[in-house]
């Protein structure tokens, strides 16, 4: 079963602590992107591209994992219904990591 979501355009330049936003949902989503999620490609997952739930309330931007051709594409997608959306928010995510781990020191 797939799930639909909106890829936003124009979000590359935004950044975070991690390396990349691949990098950042392979930490916070739980383990290494193989493939991208989109529901009916087998290419291997090279971006983190940001996206918002299809026809839904919530406008939260997430990172999912995508080939290059998917991570550049504009519009609507399905995803596999198993796939992690990440918190693009980084001040949920990596950026209160680091300052817990400062605080820690």
């Amino acid at each position: 079963m797939a799930r639909k979501v909106k890829r936003l355009n124009g979000t590359s330049d935004n950044t975070c602590r991690c390396a990349n936003w691949l990098e950042h949902w392979a930490r916070f989503g739980g383990g290494r992107a193989g493939y991208c999620a989109e529901d009916t490609c087998a290419e291997k997952a090279e971006v983190g591209a940001c996206v918002q739930k299809d026809a839904n309330t919530d406008q939260s931007c997430y990172i999912i994992p995508l080939c290059r051709e998917h991570g550049t594409a504009g519009g609507s997608l399905e995803i596999m219904d198993f796939t992690v959306l990440v918190p693009a928010d980084t001040k949920t995510t990596c950026m209160r990591e680091g300052v817990l781990r400062e605080n820690n020191k």
